[in-house]
Order: structure tokens, then C-alpha cells, then sequence
């Protein structure tokens, strides 16, 4: 009985990886020429991976739309409003 691995358990193994913080300092990914098709007994796997993947753009969306709220609440106002006040006395 052999003990190497199905390249593609080794491409899910990275790509789960990168999901967690630590993988968040990996290279950008490519995928690997001459996998072949992906093996019935890895598609359960690769669907869970590819619904977590989903989730987490949607997370990485959600934050990058709460920063981008808070930062436009930190801009000054408009230059050319209004003042509030009116100093009459000097």
C-alpha cells in the first residue's frame, strides 16, 4: 500500500490554511497546472472549502464597508458650509 498523497489533498491542505490568520502572510496563490480532475472522494472537502471561502469574503466585505463608514465619518465637513457661529462683537 502506498503512503503519497493525492496532489489535490496537498492543494486543500494549503488553501484551508490560508483561510486562518496565519496563512494571511502567505504568497498569492496560483493553482498547480496538471492536477487533473479533482477526485470524487475530495468533493465534499472542496465544497466545504469553497462555502468557508465564501463566508470570509463576505466577513473581509462586511469590515472593509464598516471601515470605509467610519473613515467617512472622520472627514471634515464641507468647507464651504455654513458657520455655526456669528461673532457680532468683534
Amino acid at each position: 500500500m502506498s503512503n503519497t498523497r493525492d496532489p489535490w489533498e496537498e492543494v486543500l491542505d494549503d488553501l484551508e490554511g490560508r483561510l486562518s490568520l496565519e496563512g494571511a502572510n502567505e504568497p498569492d496563490w496560483f493553482p498547480p497546472s496538471n492536477l487533473g480532475p479533482l477526485p470524487a472522494a475530495l468533493l465534499g472537502r472542496a465544497r466545504q472549502l469553497a462555502l468557508a471561502q465564501e463566508d470570509l469574503v463576505a466577513a473581509l466585505d462586511s469590515s472593509l464597508d464598516a471601515a470605509a463608514e467610519e473613515l467617512t465619518a472622520l472627514k471634515p465637513g464641507r468647507r464651504d458650509a455654513s458657520p455655526i457661529y456669528l461673532d457680532v462683537m468683534g
